[in-house]
């Protein structure tokens, strides 16, 4: 497979039909279209959004992992909450943590991981030493029965001329729901967080899955592929540009942000305008949950970070449409596009609304 570069709004289809193209495999039962040994690199770590039309992926799901994972945290009820399907890899139907949770892993092990990297490049900004494992082997062999082994191994990261170059090696990557679903998501914001750290600027991000795949039953895929020949493609960092995690004013910042929005806290208005964008999606989702759509606009429409608000806004319009109460979407809708000028509106609004003519009955 040819090494995927740049945005994966870009090269999100080409991949898709690439690996469509191959023969299939089965491990543990289930059939895939698979391609070994591929690396995906985005030159700017920071375009993390995924904006492909009849994808119709959560961003507010995507925003929580990010806390959640930074936070060190393996509690299931507090990120089920964001993604109800997640339920499936816990290993009993009451079980409150999950096995292989990533924050808890790089956090909460015999070290915090993630502060040993910061303080391995403080004390030495040439090192290459600044890594984190995920895979254990006392809880990862064949004898421990799980349903939720990491897939993601472990993270290398080196800095050099001001910014920090960030690497993950994947096992197992499943490309709808894994690589583009969440994976890029996860490792650049912790690749970035960490660079703000540092008071450097995110590098590239590198990502090597070891199986790259694609289920054959999985209906993400199968209603991307029914929509192959409508040429209608959208990138978001077409119209917009990523707001970037601000350098630490102070040694403990980013934490103390990362433990507010975990616990539910509200950001005050000086703090990263990007984690204040994060809070707005939380504090959206939440009333969104209990059905309060114009409260949920009311959050989106403080956000500095226009990729995620248009990610959450094309969301929130499923959501909206499902519920018949366009009218209402519509209506809070037109305080929040002024912000663009007319022919930004025309394409960002475009992809906002498009897909609803065969939505299911969620989401």
């Amino acid at each position: 497979m040819t090494p995927m570069h740049g945005r994966a709004n870009a090269w999100f289809h080409a991949a898709l039909a690439e690996l469509t193209a191959t023969t299939l495999v089965t491990s543990r039962g289930r059939k895939a279209r698979e391609i070994l040994h591929v690396v995906t690199r985005l030159p700017d770590a920071r375009q993390r959004v995924l904006t492909v039309p009849w994808r119709r992926w959560n961003p507010f799901w995507a925003v929580a992992e990010q806390v959640w994972i930074l936070a060190g945290s393996r509690d299931a009820a507090w990120i089920t909450a964001y993604n109800s399907r997640l339920r499936d890899y816990l290993d009993s139907v009451d079980a409150e943590a999950f096995h292989g949770a990533y924050g808890d892993r790089l956090r909460h092990g015999p070290r915090d991981q993630l502060r040993d990297v910061q303080r391995q490049l403080q004390d030495d900004p040439g090192s290459r030493r600044a890594v984190a494992t995920i895979h254990d082997p006392a809880r990862d062999n064949p004898e421990v029965p799980t349903n939720d082994r990491p897939c993601n191994c472990a993270l290398a990261y080196h800095l050099r001329e001001g910014a920090l170059w960030a690497a993950t090696f994947n096992r197992s990557n499943d490309f709808v729901l894994g690589l583009t679903g969440i994976n890029l998501v996860q490792f650049t914001a912790i690749q970035e967080f960490l660079a703000a750290s540092l008071g450097a600027a995110p590098g590239p991000y590198t990502h090597f899955s070891a199986s790259l795949h694609l289920y054959d039953d999985d209906p993400i895929a199968f209603r991307l592929l029914s929509h192959a020949d409508e040429a209608y493609t959208f990138d978001v960092y077409a119209h917009v540009e990523p707001t970037p995690m601000r350098p630490w004013q102070y040694p403990e910042e980013g934490w103390t942000t990362i433990t507010k929005l975990y616990n539910g806290l509200a950001l005050d208005a000086e703090a990263c305008p990007y984690w204040r964008s994060a809070g707005a999606m939380l504090a959206a989702w939440a009333v969104l949950k209990r059905g309060e759509l114009a409260e949920a606009m009311a959050h989106l429409a403080t956000m500095a970070a226009e990729d995620w608000l248009i990610a959450a806004l094309e969301y929130v319009h499923r959501w909206a449409w499902n519920r018949k109460r366009l009218a209402e979407f519509d209506a809070a809708y037109e305080t929040i596009h002024p912000r663009w000028d007319a022919r930004r509106a025309r394409y960002l609004t475009d992809y906002i609304v498009h897909d609803v003519a065969d939505l299911e009955s969620q989401p």
